[in-house]
């Protein structure tokens, strides 16, 4: 019998079971379009997944989508002013452990972030792209109603 066997998935290894590790050992993820907007799935390895002694290594995962722009003021003066209220408030409307912040170009940007043990199989990084995507789904509805797609 030989050594484990890897192969690579993006920055990721898996190994014979198909468990999932970082290649370079730090950093590594994958993106993907929810709605028209763009979504990171960001894993950074060292974090212990639990609290207390005995816990399992782990490894943070920064789930990230840029949610909506707010309407330039050559294009839709009128929408502006209620699409900027909208992303002040919008932070205190999210779920728990959710953070929304309005970058200099005007994009939102929604994010949450998770521990989970690792490696992992490669559906215990899915579900929590999954739960977020469509957790979202309500947000970008109303962003929409007030003019801020990405393409705002």
């Amino acid at each position: 019998m030989g050594g484990i066997d890897r192969r690579s998935l993006g920055s990721f290894s898996v190994d014979e079971l198909g468990r999932i590790s970082l290649q370079d050992g730090e950093a590594g993820g994958f993106g993907f379009r929810w709605r028209g907007r763009p979504v990171a799935l960001e894993v950074r390895n060292g974090a212990a997944a639990g609290t207390g002694s005995g816990t399992a290594p782990g490894c943070r995962i920064r789930i990230t989508a840029q949610a909506g722009r707010v309407p330039s003021s050559a294009l839709a003066a009128e929408r502006r002013p209620d699409a900027l209220q909208l992303a002040r408030l919008l932070g205190g409307a999210l779920p728990e452990g959710w953070r929304a912040r309005l970058l200099a170009d005007h994009r939102l940007e929604v994010e949450t972030e998770e521990s989970l043990p690792f490696p992992a199989l490669i559906g215990e990084l899915l579900v929590p792209a999954t739960r977020f995507a469509i957790r979202l789904g309500p947000y970008l509805d109303l962003l929409d109603e007030h003019g801020m797609t990405m393409t705002a």
